[in-house]
């Protein structure tokens, strides 16, 4: 194989995509990951065998996060490329969100109750 610097020929530039992807979220954190990364490291496991930049980039062209995650099964299923694991991703995400807020009301009203 012949190298010019970092490049190697021969080499299609998305093997190991989803690894460095991966790598980038553990070592840097979310934080510095686009928006549509985060999309396909939560893609990857619900899509295992195919490339998910492309979806995931189109269906941040179309919705934004929360109109996303709030998409019922039928209107998500019907978007090529999706399937029920993404839906139940989604699913899974909007209820841990609603569950997460309904606890920090639940203990921010406790904090008020203790001060009156």
């Amino acid at each position: 194989m012949i190298e010019f610097g970092n490049d190697e020929i021969g080499m299609p530039h998305y093997i190991g995509h989803r690894k460095r992807v991966k790598e980038r979220f553990v070592a840097a954190g979310a934080e510095h990951l686009s928006g549509y990364e985060l999309l396909e490291v939560m893609l990857f496991s619900a899509i295992p065998s195919k490339a998910v930049k492309p979806l995931a980039k189109k269906l941040l062209d179309h919705f934004d996060i929360t109109d996303l995650i709030n998409l019922d099964k039928e209107r998500l299923l019907s978007i090529k490329g999706t399937n029920e694991n993404l839906y139940i991703n989604f699913a899974l995400i909007r209820e841990l969100i609603n569950r997460v807020l309904k606890q920090k009301i639940i203990n921010k009203n406790i904090i008020l109750l203790g001060v009156l």
